[in-house]
């Protein structure tokens, strides 16, 4: 395996298990936005691979824009809420670092702080398909809610770590997010 892919598989675990390291990457730009954009192409190319395949397909046999219009929804319909709650984040990061913010730390802080909604996403997704299992709403609803308090405690500490970053011309503070 690659550096590049045991760097990224590292971040990633990082951001479940050991945030204040994962900030720390993510605001020496490395990691954060990329892994964001990774993420999100493999739970579409997984998630949704049947649809992409036959939305290709049409674009290929049949008709190149009924086949875009087909991938677009499902790409929208896959990684539509995902894309949502990073930026929301973003957002909040960014609004939250007052006079340190610096946009682009932000996201990237953000994306780690979305990682654990993913992770829940898909983990209830695929072992509830190795199950054969269709949960009721109430299953569902509980995990997406469980996701979302996860991903805010991780927004709250992101914005924590934004706030620590040295304003401008001022040497930076230690950063008391980052470790793990």
């Amino acid at each position: 395996m690659s550096k590049g892919v045991v760097a990224f598989v590292d971040r990633v675990g990082a951001a479940l298990v050991a945030p204040g390291r994962a900030f720390a990457e993510a605001e020496a730009g490395r990691g954060g936005a990329g892994d964001v954009a990774w993420l999100l192409l493999a739970k579409v190319v997984c998630g949704e691979a049947r649809a992409v395949v036959a939305a290709v397909w049409t674009m290929v046999a049949m008709d190149p824009m009924a086949g875009l219009s087909a991938l677009a929804r499902q790409v929208q319909a896959a990684a539509g809420l995902d894309l949502l709650v990073w930026a929301g984040a973003g957002l909040v990061v960014t609004a939250a670092a007052g006079r340190r913010r610096s946009p682009a730390r932000d996201f990237d802080l953000a994306g780690v702080a979305w990682v654990p909604f993913l992770a829940v996403g898909v983990v209830a997704s695929l072992a509830m398909t190795l199950a054969g299992w269709t949960p009721p709403r109430a299953v569902t609803d509980g995990l997406g809610l469980g996701a979302l308090a996860w991903t805010l405690v991780r927004v709250a500490r992101a914005a924590g770590f934004a706030r620590g970053r040295a304003a401008p011309g001022r040497a930076a503070p230690p950063h008391a997010g980052a470790a793990p």
